[in-house]
C-alpha cells in the first residue's frame, strides 16, 4: 500500500511519514488490541463494500497486509482505482493529519473460458468451456468484465457470432441463442385477411426466434410478406 500525507512542511511531512512507516514494519503491530483489530475490521469492511459496487458477485481480495491496514483510522473517503487495480482512499487521523494511499486488490469471478478454438455459427459445448477464475480488476479482462457470462449462465442452446480462440473468456455478445428459423429454412406462411385464411410455402430471409417478426418469401409468387413466427414454422401474416 502506497501512502503519503498532505499539508504542512515537506520536511517534518517526510519525517512522519518515515515514522509511520518504521510502525507498520514493526513486529509490535502484529499485536493489536481489541480496539486496533476491530479498526481494521472496519477498514477491510468498508474497503470490500465499495470495490464491491464495482464488481458485484465478484470475490474482493485486499491485498494489502493487516499491518498497513491498521493504520487506516478516521472516516474513508474513496477517490477512485487506478489501471493497476488500485484503490485510492484518503482519511484523516485525530491530529488532523491528512493521509492518502492506494491500496491493491483483486476482484475473482468464475467465468467460461474456451479450452478450443470456436467458429462462427457453431454451438457452444458446454464441456468446452469450464468455469475458471479470473481477477477482472487487472489486465485485458477488466475491460469486459460487465459483459463476462458469469458462474449461473446457461450455455445451452447458444451459438458462437464469432470466432473464440483456446484460452478466450466468454462474453455475452460473443454469442447468441439459437434461432428457431435460420435463413433459407422453409416455412408456412399464413396470411389472415378480413377473417379468410390462405396458406402456402415460402422461405425465411433472416433467422428469427418464435415471437419474433420475421421477413419471407413466397414459394411461387416471389412476394416478400413480414409475419409472426409461430411453432411449427409457421409464419402469421396479417395484411
Amino acid at each position: 500500500m502506497n501512502l503519503t500525507m498532505s499539508g504542512g512542511a515537506a520536511r517534518a511531512n517526510m519525517f512522519l511519514l518515515r515514522l509511520i512507516l518504521t510502525a507498520i514494519s514493526s513486529p509490535a503491530v502484529a499485536g493489536l488490541g481489541a480496539a486496533g483489530a476491530a479498526n481494521l475490521a472496519d477498514t477491510q469492511h468498508a474497503l470490500v463494500a465499495e470495490l464491491a459496487k464495482s464488481y458485484p458477485g465478484a470475490r474482493i481480495e485486499i491485498l494489502a497486509g493487516d499491518a498497513e491496514l491498521a493504520t487506516v483510522t478516521g472516516k474513508i473517503r474513496f477517490l477512485g482505482e487506478t489501471p493497476r487495480a488500485e484503490l485510492l482512499i484518503a482519511w484523516t487521523d485525530a491530529e488532523r493529519h491528512a493521509f492518502r494511499a492506494a491500496v491493491p486488490f483483486a476482484a475473482w469471478v468464475h467465468t467460461p473460458v474456451a479450452t478450443r478454438r470456436v467458429m462462427p455459427g457453431e454451438r457452444i459445448d458446454p464441456a468446452n468451456f469450464p468455469l475458471q477464475e479470473m481477477n477482472v480488476a487487472l489486465g485485458t479482462v477488466r475491460e469486459y468484465r460487465g459483459v463476462l457470462l458469469g458462474a449461473g449462465a446457461s450455455l445451452q442452446g447458444l451459438e458462437s457470432r464469432q470466432t473464440i480462440l483456446e484460452g478466450q473468456f466468454l462474453t455475452s455478445s460473443a454469442v447468441q441463442r439459437v434461432p428457431d428459423v435460420r435463413k433459407g429454412d422453409a416455412v408456412r406462411i399464413e396470411v389472415l385477411s378480413a377473417g379468410l385464411s390462405l396458406q402456402t410455402q415460402g422461405i425465411a430471409e433472416e433467422p428469427a426466434y418464435l415471437g419474433s417478426q420475421l421477413r419471407v418469401m413466397t414459394g411461387k409468387t416471389k412476394k416478400a410478406l413480414v409475419g409472426r413466427l409461430n411453432p411449427q414454422g409457421v409464419v402469421e401474416v396479417r395484411l
